[in-house]
C-alpha cells in the first residue's frame, strides 16, 4: 500500500512537495536475453524514513527529482539522499552536486545522508566534516549523527 502525505493548508504550502515513495516490490528485468531479480531496498528505506518524518512533524516530498527526499520543518529545508549500505562517498557527491545545481548560493539546504545500516564513527565524522548529517535505522527506530539528533531527524545512538 502506498501512502501519500500531502502538506496541510498553510502559508508555506508547496504544491510540488508531497510524499509518495515508489513501490518497493521486487521486479524482473531482462538483460541481454536473460532475466534477473532486482530488489528495491532503497525504496523501502525511503518509505520507512518518510513515515518517521511525518510523525516528527516534517513536511516531506519525494517528487522533487533528481533529489531523493526534501523535508521541511521549523524554517529549515533538508536535502536527503538515501543509500543502500555504506555508499558514503556517493552520498557526499550527490548532495554536493544537487545543492550546487538546484539551490541558489544564498539559500542552501541543510544536507543529510540516509543509510540502510550503521556507517561507523569514521564515516559519521567525515560526513559531519562536510556539513552532512547522517541517519540509519535500528531495531528501536532511527539514530544518527549529532546534527541529525539536534534537528529531530534521529535519536542518539545508545
Amino acid at each position: 500500500m502506498i501512502t501519500t502525505i500531502r502538506p496541510k493548508k498553510t502559508d508555506e504550502q508547496d504544491p510540488l512537495l508531497y510524499f509518495a515513495p515508489k513501490s518497493d516490490d521486487e521486479y524482473m528485468q531482462k538483460i541481454t536475453g536473460r532475466m534477473i531479480k532486482k530488489g528495491r531496498k532503497h525504496e523501502t528505506l525511503v518509505r520507512r524514513f518518510g513515515t518517521f518524518l511525518a510523525q516528527a512533524g516534517f513536511m516531506a516530498g519525494t517528487n522533487v527529482h533528481p533529489r531523493g527526499i526534501v523535508a521541511r520543518r521549523d524554517g529549515n529545508e533538508w536535502l536527503i539522499e538515501a543509500h543502500v549500505s555504506h555508499a558514503v562517498r556517493e552520498a557526499i557527491g550527490q548532495l554536493a552536486t544537487y545543492a550546487f545545481l538546484l539551490y541558489r548560493a544564498d539559500n542552501q539546504p541543510r544536507r543529510m545522508a540516509l543509510f540502510t545500516e550503521s556507517i561507523g564513527d569514521v564515516y559519521v565524522r567525515l560526513l559531519s566534516h562536510q556539513g552532512i548529517a547522517s541517519v540509519w535505522p535500528t531495531e528501536e527506530g532511527w539514530v544518527g549523527s549529532p546534527e541529525a539528533v539536534d534537528a529531530g531527524l534521529a535519536q542518539e545512538e545508545p
